[in-house]
């Protein structure tokens, strides 16, 4: 046999390297499940604080109003009890 048709593996030492890729195939396998798993739950996590976030800027924007327009609606019935009292008593 010449250079040329010399086989670079026997069919045992090519039999064994199929063997090990089939095993880290499996390996390889297994740490993408991992990560999807990892990536589905940091999806729902991202998704939870985006809800906390947006609870919380409700609140924000409803304590603001109540501090702008309390002083107006406790002015508006302090004036309508003034103005019974006064128009009332006659």
């Amino acid at each position: 046999m010449d250079e040329k048709n010399k086989q670079w593996f026997t069919n045992k030492d090519l039999f064994i390297l199929i063997n090990e890729l089939q095993g880290d195939l499996a390996e390889t396998k297994a740490i993408i499940k991992k990560y999807n798993g990892l990536y589905s739950k940091l999806t729902e996590v991202k998704q939870d604080v985006d809800e906390i976030k947006s609870v919380q800027k409700g609140k924000q924007s409803v304590g603001e109003a109540i501090k702008s327009w309390g002083g107006w609606l406790f002015g508006l019935v302090s004036l309508i009890f003034m103005l019974i009292k006064f128009y009332g008593g006659m």
